[in-house]
């Protein structure tokens, strides 16, 4: 089963415990909750899921931000976008 935190919170952990273990040059985490549940829940309950999945990206962020050196440069980027296709 499917559980966007579960699955968020491992990939973060596992993330960080390699980025202080391995000291990369260059790590990529990546995310794809907003476009799964974007794909699967558009318009469904009032936005909810996907806004959900958006905050719960920027708290991962956030989360691995924090444990890395303040002048470690992130750059956050996405493939594509969505929108509301109806209409």
């Amino acid at each position: 089963m499917f559980e966007p935190h579960i699955d968020a919170g491992l990939f973060r952990d596992v993330f960080v415990a390699m980025l202080q273990r391995n000291a990369p040059d260059l790590a990529v985490f990546v995310l794809d909750t907003t476009a799964v549940l974007a794909r699967s829940h558009w318009g469904v309950d009032g936005g909810r899921t996907v806004d959900g999945a958006y905050r719960l990206a920027d708290a991962v962020l956030g989360d691995i931000s924090a444990t890395v050196d303040p002048l470690t440069p992130l750059i956050v980027l996405s493939n594509h976008g969505f929108r509301n296709q109806e209409g």
